[in-house]
């Protein structure tokens, strides 16, 4: 009986999900390259990143350069919801985080595989 406690106890602590924040995804990417930047849209009006196009629906997106190369950053609430749209879009993630534009860009695999542990739906 006590051993099943202990097992439902440890379960139970081990499902909590750690999520990435915006700020968190910003400076890790940041550190393991400094030339990664947010790309800025000409207009507060012209948005680069559309969540509508993302299903599950995104709650946050943003258009990111490293090396020069642009890819999207989109923020999920859960680890469940970033993992069915990597699916949907054939794209990595990690935690809450999916990042679009990336399969098939090995300066961009290699970033996220080393910035976030990111993972291919694939693997």
């Amino acid at each position: 009986m006590k051993i099943l406690l202990i097992c439902f106890i440890l379960a139970s602590c081990n499902s909590e999900e750690k999520l990435f924040s915006r700020e968190e995804i910003y400076s890790i990417g940041k550190q393991v390259d400094p030339s990664l930047k947010l790309v800025i849209p000409k207009s507060l009006d012209h948005k680069l990143v559309d969540c509508d196009e993302y299903i599950p629906k995104c709650e946050m997106g943003y258009k990111v350069e490293v090396k020069l190369v642009r890819f999207n950053a989109i923020m999920y609430k859960n680890h469940k919801d970033a993992k069915a749209a990597a699916k949907y879009v054939k794209g990595m993630y990690a935690r809450n985080w999916v990042f679009d534009y990336v399969k098939g860009e090995p300066i961009l695999e290699r970033f996220v595989k080393k910035a976030f542990d990111a993972k291919s739906i694939d693997e």
